[in-house]
């Protein structure tokens, strides 16, 4: 009898257990949970939009190195601000023209394109057609000194399409051009001034800022011998040999007896003494009627770049193809 039981006992819970397996399981959301775990057996495959780098994969100097104090040019300073406006720019006809989709402008923002941190050619070609463009302001992409005409046209550099190897624009100016900052600058020692930009002169002779300051104190432009040159007001000169009339990288590093100019990758070195004093800040500032100066970008940078230097000498030479 005893047996019987235990036997009836054994079927029944066999019974029951292959009842409990064909029955469903607990869910989450339509998708069974694996038997003895708290995860989805096949859990649902969700598809992802791919995300890429931001702008394009571009990288501006900003991105090489984040210890810009100003910085000015006709591309994105950085990945990160690409869309942000760089010049605005005016005709010089006095007439109007469409910019960023709004009609009747008499000045235009140019600003970088978001894929690419490029300029806004298609924009300024626009707003400029039938007509010539000349900056009213360059805005410092990470400090709040923009430089423009002061309202003085005849101090207004030309903005010109496609003028660096048919693909980028640039500023020219001579003469009067005379880019001032809407506020004074200190420059103090162990800062570096930087510009891209080439030079013409018809008249030696002459000196010129490319970026700087007043009274050529803390500056990097041009020499009276033609050549790029580091200027400090408290004492010193540091002078290149790159010929006129060819497109020059320069860094001017400011740090008394381990001063030094690179141009184009070379380096010169000297002594620079800074007085660092609050002078008056000018982009391309052509003091001299009997010179022209290309310009696309520039900035002052708060410390001693070492090995980013040559980094960021790279950066500006494959971008502009200079």
């Amino acid at each position: 009898m005893l047996r019987a039981t235990l036997l009836a006992a054994a079927l029944l819970w066999a019974m029951l257990g292959a009842a409990l397996a064909q029955a469903p399981g607990p869910v989450i959301g339509n998708q069974p949970i694996c038997p003895g775990a708290s995860q989805i057996c096949q859990p649902q495959t969700v598809a992802q939009t791919p995300v890429g780098p931001a702008c394009g994969g571009y990288v501006g100097p900003g991105d090489v190195d984040a210890n810009w104090t100003h910085w000015y040019g006709l591309r994105a300073y950085s990945a990160a601000t690409c869309g942000a406006a760089l010049i605005s720019v005016y005709r010089n006809d006095a007439g109007t023209g469409t910019c960023n989709g709004v009609a009747s402008q008499t000045t235009c923002s140019i600003k970088s394109l978001t894929t690419n941190g490029k300029l806004d050619e298609a924009d300024l070609t626009t707003f400029c057609s039938g007509s010539t463009c000349a900056a009213q302001t360059v805005f410092d992409q990470v400090g709040s000194i923009n430089v423009g005409n002061q309202g003085s046209t005849s101090q207004s550099a030309a903005v010109t399409a496609s003028c660096v190897n048919t693909t980028y624009s640039c500023l020219t100016g001579s003469g009067t051009t005379k880019l001032v900052g809407s506020a004074n600058l200190t420059v103090p020692n162990g800062n570096i001034i930087y510009t891209a930009a080439k030079q013409t002169h018809t008249t030696s002779g002459n000196r010129d800022i490319l970026v700087g300051q007043a009274l050529f104190n803390s500056s990097i432009g041009w020499s009276t011998t033609d050549h790029m040159d580091c200027l400090e007001g408290g004492s010193g000169e540091i002078i290149g040999t790159v010929a006129l009339g060819t497109w020059i990288r320069g860094f001017c590093t400011i740090n008394a007896g381990s001063s030094a100019l690179l141009e184009n990758g070379t380096n010169h070195t000297g002594t620079l003494t800074s007085g660092s004093s609050s002078q008056t800040f000018y982009v391309m500032n052509n003091t001299t009627g009997g010179s022209t100066a290309t310009w696309v970008e520039g900035g002052i940078n708060s410390t001693l770049m070492g090995s980013t230097l040559s980094t960021m000498d790279s950066n500006v030479s494959a971008y502009w193809g200079i």
